[in-house]
């Protein structure tokens, strides 16, 4: 992200000086967001801003697929409030899981208050429209089983 700012400053200085008027991106704009790369490439679970699949998307990845039982936590985000996930806090729309992946989305921050889970399995496209389930733009943690 402070490349991407990096870059979108330098090229508004740019047009600018060109007398260019430029508008800076919203501060509180949502932006895809990829975690667990450092972990490994397989696709665990994407979440996007929109109902079917639209928008931005917060997409987690992992070494391998997850356990295939929801007794365990394979994965636990406790906050969409802060460092990479800053804006992604009550914004969550549709969701897809993937690799033997079940989604546990929650209400409040450290995997508190209501909730709502599933076996989302975008491996053939499927995927929930939140709102369908009466969880529309209220996900603030989450965890992959």
């Amino acid at each position: 992200m402070k490349i991407r700012r990096i870059i979108g400053a330098t090229m508004a200085f740019s047009v600018a000086s060109l007398g260019v008027a430029v508008a800076a991106p919203p501060a509180n704009a949502i932006v895809d967001t990829n975690i667990g790369r450092s972990y490994g490439n397989v696709q665990r679970a994407s979440m996007w801003q929109h109902a079917d699949r639209g928008g931005a998307v917060l997409t987690t990845y992992g070494s391998g697929a997850c356990s295939g039982t929801t007794g365990d936590r394979d994965i636990t985000q406790n906050s969409l409030n802060y460092g990479l996930f800053n804006n992604w806090n009550d914004v969550i729309s549709s969701a897809a899981d993937f690799s033997q992946c079940d989604t546990f989305l929650f209400w409040d921050e450290n995997l508190g208050g209501a909730s709502k889970s599933g076996n989302w399995d975008g491996t053939y496209g499927g995927y929930v429209n939140l709102p369908d389930i009466g969880f529309n733009d209220v996900a603030s943690s989450y965890y992959l089983s």
